[in-house]
């Protein structure tokens, strides 16, 4: 019983798991605004950049690069949450969103590179 019980609560617990490859892996970076039937915005705010993690991940920015734009969404079908931390300034990044998502308790998801979204 105990097994029946655990077994159908991994189930559940994976079905409703937010999985970045079915729900991000097809599109880029602005695209989440243009699908709002899918994402709602439910927070913006400008950030410090954080050096330290784009240069660990292989990003080259410019030393323009002072802030961040953090956004937080939801994904509506299973109400879960995720944050997107991403360059939003052309002297900082050429014209190119660079960044990454994570999950709601802040462990990296995915990687932001030229706006397109690469899942880890």
């Amino acid at each position: 019983m105990k097994l029946l019980l655990l077994a159908s609560l991994t189930l559940s617990l994976n079905s409703f798991a937010f999985k970045c490859d079915d729900v991000l892996g097809s599109i880029e970076l602005w695209e989440i605004d243009d699908k709002a039937e899918i994402f709602a915005k439910t927070f913006s705010k400008t950030i410090p950049f954080p050096r330290e993690f784009m240069s660990s991940v292989g990003h080259q920015t410019t030393e323009d690069c002072t802030i961040a734009e953090l956004d937080i969404y939801k994904y509506l079908p299973s109400g879960e949450t995720f944050k997107v931390i991403s360059t939003g300034d052309d002297s900082c990044d050429g014209g190119n969103s660079f960044g990454y998502i994570t999950d709601a308790k802040d462990d990296v998801l995915a990687i932001i590179n030229d706006s397109f979204i690469s899942c880890l």
